[in-house]
């Protein structure tokens, strides 16, 4: 976790990426995911949403 300035200058917690985590779902950029809130802020990746075929 990270903290965040924002812009008028109000701290908030930022979550890192969990390189780990998305090696091991095969994830990669441009996928869509399902999140799901985990706790009081920190949200979760629930499983990675099926993507539409196009022709």
């Amino acid at each position: 976790m990270e903290w965040n300035v924002d812009r008028t200058g109000v701290i908030a917690p930022r979550a890192v990426h969990n390189a780990a985590d998305i090696a091991r779902r095969g994830l990669m950029i441009g996928d869509h995911v399902t999140v799901k809130k985990a706790g009081d802020v920190i949200p979760r990746v629930e499983a990675p949403a099926a993507t539409p075929v196009t022709t």
